[in-house]
This record gives C-alpha cells, structure tokens and sequence, in this order.
C-alpha cells in the first residue's frame, strides 16, 4: 500500500507538473525568478569581474512550457556562489524574448549589495537567486525608472543593504544625485545631509569605509557688518580645522563652499560652526564620518 500511495502521490506531482506547463505555453511573459523556480528555464549566470558595466553574463536556455518573454525585474538578486563575494543585485529592466527555444546570453550590470565583502571576481559563477523586497526593491525599481550615475546608484544601494550614510551618494550630475538622495531619505525617514562624503578608494573589498573629503554648501545671514570665522570642531570642541579666520563680511546672505580633508580622522560627529565679532556663535552644523 506504501509503494501504491508514493506512485500515485509521483502521479499527481507529474500531472500538476504537466498540466502548469501547457497552461504556461503560448503566455505572454514570466518574470525570471517564477520562470526558474518553475523549471520552464535554465540558466547560467557568470561573472566578467569588478563593479563595471556588463558586469554579468546571464544565459537563458527556454525549457518546454517557457513563455515567450522572460521579464528580468529590477531587484532580482544574484546569489554568489562564493560567500566571500558580494551578492549582485540588478536595477535595471530587461525583457528577454525566448522564441525558437535556444539559448540566450544578455550581458547586464549587477551592483553589489554586502559592502563587506569582497568585489566580484572573474569567472564566479551566480545562482539564479530571487526578487528583493521592502527598500531595497523599491530603491532598485526608482533606479531603474531614472537615469543615475554608476556611483552614485552603488554608494545608494549601499545606504540600504548595509546601511551607509547617504552623504556618500555622489554623482557626477548634481541634479540627479540629488534626486536620489531626497528618495533615500524619505525611505529611511531621515533628513536629507547638507554635506558630501567620499572616501578614500578600496581595494579587493571595494569599500574602504576610510572617509577623506567633507564637502558642502553652508550659507549664513549677518545683520549688519561682521568679523566671520569659520571653523570645524570635534564633539570635545577641540578645533580640526581652521576654514576662515577673522574675516569682514557685509550685511547679507553669504555663502561658503565647505571642502575638509577628514582623512585619519577618529569616526563620530563633527561640526562646522560660523562665529562672528570674537566668537559669537552664528550657526552650527554637524556631520558624521
């Protein structure tokens, strides 16, 4: 009766089995994880190496029952097979047509998301993985319906998946960047940072974590005639660094392009305070490293 039960329960699972792929020919389009989990897929993901462009080759072979296009979502996940490298993540939107059943190799750029860890390397092979969820999808489908610098959507996909500052959010346009970082801040319900921080560059783990620039726009208002200095303290009040020294000023709005080498420096709160006429405080801005 046992050996009957396991035959007829095989029975069912092939007919189900059956009977979802020949609903599934002939559709329209499946996203990519469904298609694989599924089995009306097969792939091969490879890595070409790096945090490039291009950076994944994906090969798509259609099994019987594959619909005719293969939608690869923004958020779908690539899972390293070595754990010491960083999973990929895609932010993009890809249709993929499967017609004529043959394999089908996209080139595609994958963003890290375990800044921990080690950069992808050549010839690592991924497995078909699965679609994120919360901030991070949504953060992957904003991306993939704008057009951002590369660096900026990192250092951004960074802020989510490891939680960095999103003062690290640099792009090259300003306006775009900028986009991208109210969206951020919104998703993690903070205020948006009046300053930028880079840091010093990485090596096989692509996030060095070694902050070396402060920059920023600080803008003030004097009443009437002043003597301004500007400088950066710690959380002791120890002066970092002298920015502007006993300065005459006018009455008006002013404006000071803030950039400070913070390389070396101890990680915590800092702040940049505008004094007037001997060391009246005007204003004090903070900003973390």
């Amino acid at each position: 009766m046992r050996t009957l039960g396991i035959l007829f329960s095989l029975s069912l699972l092939l007919f189900f089995s059956f009977r979802f792929k020949q609903e599934t020919k002939g559709m329209a389009e499946m996203e990519f994880g469904e298609a694989l989990n599924n089995n009306l897929i097969q792939t091969e993901v490879v890595s070409t190496g790096g945090l490039q462009d291009s950076n994944l080759i994906l090969k798509i072979t259609p099994l019987a029952g594959c619909p005719e296009n293969i939608h690869l979502p923004a958020g779908h996940r690539f899972i390293a097979t070595d754990s010491s490298h960083q999973d990929l993540i895609f932010a993009g939107d890809l249709k993929i047509k499967t017609k004529g059943g043959k394999p089908l190799v996209s080139k595609i750029r994958g963003y890290c998301c375990e800044a921990t860890d080690k950069a992808p390397r050549a010839e690592l092979k991924y497995e078909g993985g699965f679609k994120e969820e919360g901030h991070l999808l949504q953060l992957c489908e904003f991306i993939a319906a704008g057009k951002f610098d590369p660096s900026a959507i990192q250092s951004a996909i960074w802020s989510i998946s490891n939680d960095h500052q999103i003062a690290g959010v640099i792009g090259k346009d300003a306006g775009s960047t900028d986009s991208l970082r109210r969206f951020l801040a919104k998703l993690k319900n903070i205020e948006i940072p009046w300053y930028y921080l880079s840091y010093l560059p990485g090596g096989e783990i692509p996030f060095s974590g070694k902050a070396e620039f402060i920059t920023g726009s600080l803008s003030y208002y004097l009443k009437n005639n002043a003597v301004v200095s500007i400088n950066v303290r710690n959380a002791q009040g120890k002066i970092m660094k002298g920015l502007v020294q006993s300065v005459g000023q006018g009455p008006g709005e002013q404006n000071f392009q803030l950039k400070v080498r913070v390389e070396g420096w101890p990680k915590g709160r800092y702040y940049v305070g505008i004094y007037i006429d001997g060391g009246i405080l005007l204003a004090k801005h903070s900003f973390d490293i």
